[in-house]
């Protein structure tokens, strides 16, 4: 069975790398906490993020697409692990 475990990070940022950049960095580098399967593969690269009006939009490169179709539930699992980990942000809703 497959679900989705919190794990807490500390993520760094700067003028250069927003917050939510450093997030989706994160989720594609995987869990630190040993057992714990990846949700999003290393082939994925971030193209950028922007908050617009409480929402954020998330540009990944197409390997997102193509290598997280593992059926529905691969795909749910790497957009839940996306919409979770930014939801956490108060200028997001």
């Amino acid at each position: 069975m497959n679900y989705i475990l919190k794990e807490n990070r500390i993520v760094y940022y700067n003028d250069e790398k927003t917050v939510e950049d450093a997030i989706v960095e994160a989720l594609i580098e995987g869990p630190k906490a040993e057992g714990r399967s990846r949700a999003i593969l290393s082939t994925v690269k971030l193209i950028g993020t922007r908050v617009e009006d409480g929402i954020c939009y998330v540009e990944l490169s197409k390997e997102f697409f193509n290598e997280n179709a593992q059926g529905s539930a691969g795909g749910g699992m790497a957009l839940g692990t996306l919409t979770n980990s930014l939801l956490d942000r108060d200028n997001i809703e």
